[in-house]
C-alpha cells in the first residue's frame, strides 16, 4: 500500500498560494517597469524576465520560520564585458535607490537584493556578449562568466515533459525536504544546481510519488557519497552552459552534510517503515497525517499477512538476527506479452507465467552474502509439491549478486524475503514482499 494520495495532499500544500503568485507578478512587474522607465537607467536597460523558481514552476511556498519568498529577475544591459561587474551593480543599486520604495537594497556575489516585508528579489544585471551569449559578473572577483536562465527553464520544462511531468512535483519535494533539513550554517545545493542533481538521478517517473522519491534519494547516494566522503567534489554539468560545473564554488563539508543527511533519512525509511510518520520525521510536520480509515485499513491486511507468515513450511532463520528489517525489495515484472513494469508490494493480481526480477536495494559486499527465502501457498502449490519456504541463493548474476529471479506458476497469494548474512549472522533483511497469482 503506498501513500501516493499522501504525497499529491503534499504536492497541493506546498504549492505557492494564489495571493502569493499574484503578488510576486504585481511586484516583479513594478519593479522591471520602474527601471526601464527610470531617468538614470532606461539608457542602459534593453529587456528583462523573470528566472528561476517561479519561472520554472518549482517554486514552494515558504516554511513558517521563512516568511520570505526568493523572487529572481534577470536584466539584460548594453553594456559589455569590458567594463567591470561592480560597475554595473552600483548603477543598478542606485536607480533602485532612486525610487524611495526600495529602501532596503544590499549588492551580492552575483545579483542586488530588495529586502521587503514578505518578498526577497533578487536582480541580476546581464551583459551580451558578441555571439549574444548572456554574461554574468561577480562581485568577489570581477570576472565575467556564461548563464543561460532563458536555456535553465527551457530544459526543465522539456524535462519535465519527457519523464510523465513528474519532474517538477520531485523537484518540489525535495527542495521542501531541502528547506526542513539544511541547518543554517550549511548550504546545500539549491536551484538549478539541485534541479540537474536531480534530472541526473530520477527515479523511474512510472512509480507512485513515494516511490520515484525514495529511488532519487537512493540515485543520489550512489552518484555522490563515495566521491565526497573521499573528499572530492563531484561534477553537476549545467544544461544549458556544458563547461560549466554547477557544484563549483560549493565547499565539501556543505555537500558531505547533504548526502550524510540523505543517507540518514534512507535508514530511517528502511528502519521504521513506509509509513506516515516516518515521512513527517523526514519531510516535517506539513506531512499529512495516516487517516483512521486508512489505519484501519492497514492493520486489517497486516492481520491477514500473520496467517501466511506461520505457515510452517516458512523455515525460520538460522542466524542472529537485527531487531528490525533495514533494506527493501523492488520487484520488476515481465507479463506473458513482454510488458515490463515495476510491481508494488501486495499489488494487483499476476497471470501465470510472469517473470519476476526481485532486487534488495542495498550494496553487498565481497564477504556478504544473500540469502532469498520464497514461500508459496494455495492448494494448487501444495497439490504440486511445491510450497517451498528454504532459504535460497541468488540465481541472476547478470543483473547483479543481490537479485533473484521467479516466475509465477501457482494461483494464491506468495511472499519472498531476503537476508543479508556476514560471518554467520543476519547484517540486515527485508520485510516480506507479497505477490498475488491469479
Amino acid at each position: 500500500m503506498t501513500l501516493d494520495k499522501y504525497f499529491k495532499q503534499f504536492l497541493h500544500d506546498i504549492e505557492p498560494s494564489k495571493s502569493t503568485v499574484d503578488e510576486i507578478a504585481r511586484l516583479h512587474s513594478a519593479m522591471r517597469d520602474f527601471l526601464k522607465s527610470n531617468k538614470t537607467y532606461k539608457d542602459v536597460y534593453t529587456y528583462s524576465f523573470l528566472s528561476g523558481s517561479y519561472a520554472k514552476h518549482t517554486s514552494i511556498r515558504p516554511t513558517s520560520e521563512d516568511h520570505k519568498r526568493d523572487v529572481d529577475i534577470d536584466i539584460v544591459t548594453n553594456h559589455s564585458s569590458s567594463e567591470t561587474p561592480i560597475t554595473l551593480f552600483d548603477e543598478l543599486k542606485n536607480a533602485l535607490s532612486s525610487s524611495g520604495k526600495y529602501d532596503n537594497i544590499r549588492i551580492q556575489t552575483h545579483s542586488i537584493r530588495v529586502i521587503m516585508s514578505k518578498f526577497s528579489i533578487d536582480i541580476v544585471p546581464l551583459v551580451k556578449n558578441s555571439s549574444g551569449k548572456f554574461l554574468i559578473g561577480s562581485t568577489n572577483d570581477s570576472y565575467w562568466q556564461y548563464t543561460d536562465p532563458i536555456g535553465h527553464k527551457e530544459w526543465c520544462s522539456k524535462f519535465n515533459a519527457e519523464h510523465n511531468n513528474k519532474f517538477v512535483p520531485l523537484v518540489k519535494l525535495i527542495k521542501w525536504w531541502r528547506q526542513e533539513n539544511c541547518p543554517d550554517q550549511r548550504r546545500y545545493p539549491k536551484g538549478i544546481t539541485l534541479e540537474k542533481i536531480i534530472a541526473d538521478n530520477i527515479g523511474d517517473t512510472s512509480l507512485p510519488y513515494e516511490s520515484l522519491l525514495i529511488e532519487t534519494f537512493t540515485n543520489i547516494l550512489d552518484s555522490y557519497q563515495d566521491k565526497i566522503t573521499n573528499g572530492l567534489i563531484p561534477a553537476v554539468q549545467d544544461p544549458s552552459v556544458p563547461d560549466n560545473n554547477l557544484l563549483e564554488g560549493y565547499e565539501l563539508s556543505d555537500l558531505k552534510g547533504f548526502v550524510d543527511c540523505l543517507y540518514l533519512d534512507i535508514q530511517k525509511l528502511n528502519t521504521c517503515g513506509l509509513t506516515n510518520k516516518t515521512w513527517k520525521a523526514i519531510m516535517g510536520d506539513a506531512f499529512p497525517s495516516e487517516n483512521p480509515t486508512d489505519s484501519s485499513a492497514r492493520k486489517a491486511k497486516n492481520e491477514s499477512h500473520r496467517a501466511y507468515l506461520t505457515v510452517p513450511q516458512r523455515k525460520k532463520p538460522k542466524w542472529p538476527m537485527p531487531p528490525k528489517p533495514s533494506i527493501r525489495i523492488i520487484a520488476e515484472v515481465t507479463y506473458p506479452e513482454g510488458v515490463h513494469e515495476r510491481y508494488q508490494n501486495d499489488g494487483k493480481l499476476l497471470p501465470k507465467g510472469t517473470s519476476i526480477d526481485y532486487r534488495a536495494a542495498y550494496a553487498p559486499h565481497a564477504k556478504q552474502s544473500i540469502k532469498w527465502q520464497i514461500v508459496n501457498t494455495g492448494d494448487e502449490a501444495r497439490a504440486a509439491k511445491c510450497l517451498r519456504g528454504e532459504f535460497e541463493e541468488s540465481n541472476n548474476m547478470g543483473k547483479g549478486n543481490n537479485t533473484r529471479y521467479e516466475t509465477t506458476a501457482y494461483t494464491g497469494k506468495h511472499y519472498v524475503q531476503c537476508f543479508i548474512i556476514k560471518n554467520a549472522q543476519c547484517t540486515a533483511y527485508s520485510e516480506p514482499f507479497f505477490i498475488n497469482v491469479e
